[in-house]
């Protein structure tokens, strides 16, 4: 193998694992990123979710003191 070629290889093996290092730093930084979203998608969903039962609660209470308005106007 003459000596241009070997330093070609050599220079090429070199990028390919910088680039593989590079690819694998963003994998990580995207993993975490997905994982910081999915806690906070999870967080939102159970606030959404107080938030409804709460509402419900809220709408059943006002329900209830039109009965009784409607009653007491009848």
């Amino acid at each position: 193998m003459s000596d241009n070629l070997y330093s070609t290889l050599h220079t090429l093996v070199d990028q390919l694992i910088s680039q593989n290092q590079t690819l694998k730093d963003e994998k990580h930084y995207l993993e975490q990123a997905l994982a910081k979203t999915k806690d906070e998608l999870e967080t939102a969903q159970l606030e959404l979710m107080e938030l409804e039962e709460s509402t419900n609660s809220q709408h059943a209470s006002l329900n209830e003191l039109v009965s009784k308005l409607n009653q007491a106007a009848s």
